[in-house]
């Protein structure tokens, strides 16, 4: 059975940020590479995240082309 996705393109970004703080997902940058990561922290022009691999990264929030959800 495949797995359900909800994307959440950059328009919707704020409105929608503060229900994942704390939860994984795959985030996807402007130059399209794609990250598996623990939202950490909101802050005003940026977020703090955990990548499972190498650590924790600040990246502003106008970098991100949109969230991937799984469940």
């Amino acid at each position: 059975m495949g797995r359900r996705q909800y994307r959440i393109p950059q328009e919707q970004l704020n409105e929608k940020l503060n229900d994942l703080v704390g939860k994984k997902f795959t985030l996807v940058s402007k130059d399209n590479s794609s990250f598996f990561v623990k939202l950490l922290e909101i802050q005003d022009r940026k977020i703090l995240i955990e990548d499972m691999i190498l650590g924790k990264h600040t990246i502003p929030k106008d970098q991100i082309s949109e969230i991937i959800l799984d469940f």
